[in-house]
């Protein structure tokens, strides 16, 4: 990384924390405030003291002492173009309600918009073309391969798939569970393993019990290590979302080494496209049919489909060290 020739002092808020102890955004700054850590020139401090400001969401009204400067995380605007995938629909938007309901004024009055895909940025430009603010592209890392994995013995030995975080919505795990039909009458078909994302919905238990699929699925609340260990043992990570900013399931199954099937949508085939196996994300016959032929035949490890030199080169581009070098560098340049 380039030397500066000062150093610069930032602080996080925590408004995502008021939001969420675990998630896919609360990683991400966590993740990103400690490994700026081993950076020169770069001092994560209190907000009193920080010469920027940088916001993990957009509750409330941008706060910040006279000659502070303000970055703003977008993660997507899939509350803005799939509003029928929330609770409440479009009056969300016609209302302000919500926790996004204030994101354009937040977004406007930043100096500065870090976009974790280049996706959610066209998505941002082509939904709100009068913010003007610069935007700047910095893919999510992960650093779940260094994690020691911890083995959850009730599935040590077992063939399995995976599917991470939250299923509800526009994460679309309802399919998966209908898709699981497609190997209900094989005696030696992997599980399907929900990690995290809470306990089986209302509406998962009855599709469950419909389609008698108690025996093939499981769920569970992991650590880190549990975690890290199914994503070593997978036959494949199913990503099978309507709509993502980024997904992390990608990167995380790729520096792990297991085969990822994801929806073709546009963030997807920026992320993975080079790994990943893409699906429509409305085709269930497609994806029973995925489900039915990898039961056969497991996919390929992405270190065998890519070689191993590439592999390697692609999973350092998703790490957490180059995550933090790109934000320390844009910050330095608000700053100077």
């Amino acid at each position: 990384m380039k030397s500066y020739p000062k150093s610069i002092s930032v602080a996080f808020d925590k408004q995502i924390e008021s939001k969420q102890s675990h998630g896919g955004i609360t990683r991400y700054i966590r993740d990103l405030e400690t490994t700026l850590a081993v950076f020169h020139g770069v001092r994560v401090v209190s907000k009193k003291d920080a010469s920027l400001i940088h916001a993990s969401f957009y509750t409330g009204r941008p706060k910040r002492l006279p000659g502070q400067r303000l970055i703003t995380t977008l993660y997507d605007m899939t509350p803005e173009l799939c509003p029928d995938m929330f609770p409440l629909g479009k009056l969300r938007l016609k209302f302000r309600l919500g926790s996004h309901a204030n994101k354009r004024s937040w977004l406007a009055n930043s100096d500065a918009i870090v976009s974790i895909s280049n996706t959610s940025a066209c998505d941002l430009r082509n939904v709100w073309p009068e913010i003007q603010v610069p935007i700047h592209t910095i893919h999510l890392g992960t650093n779940i391969q260094a994690i020691q994995p911890k083995t959850l013995s009730s599935l040590d030995g077992r063939r399995f798939w995976l599917l991470v975080g939250k299923r509800s919505g526009y994460k679309n795990g309802l399919m998966m569970l209908e898709s699981m039909r497609s190997v209900l009458d094989y005696s030696d078909a992997p599980l399907l393993v929900a990690a995290g994302g809470g306990s089986w919905s209302r509406q998962e238990l009855r599709l469950i019990e419909e389609y008698k699929l108690s025996h093939l699925v499981r769920q569970y609340q992991v650590s880190d290590a549990e975690l890290a260990w199914l994503y070593r043992r997978c036959e494949a990570v199913f990503v099978p979302s309507h709509a993502e900013g980024f997904s992390l399931p990608l990167i995380e199954s790729l520096c792990c080494n297991a085969p990822c099937i994801a929806s073709e949508i546009s963030v997807h085939a920026e992320v993975g496209g080079a790994f990943a196996q893409l699906l429509p994300s409305k085709s269930k016959s497609e994806w029973m049919e995925m489900l039915a032929d990898i039961h056969q035949k497991p996919l390929p490890t992405p270190k065998n489909q890519l070689g191993e030199q590439n592999w390697t080169h692609l999973a350092e581009r998703y790490s957490l060290c180059r995550m933090a070098k790109e934000h320390a560098e844009l910050y330095h340049t608000l700053i100077q």
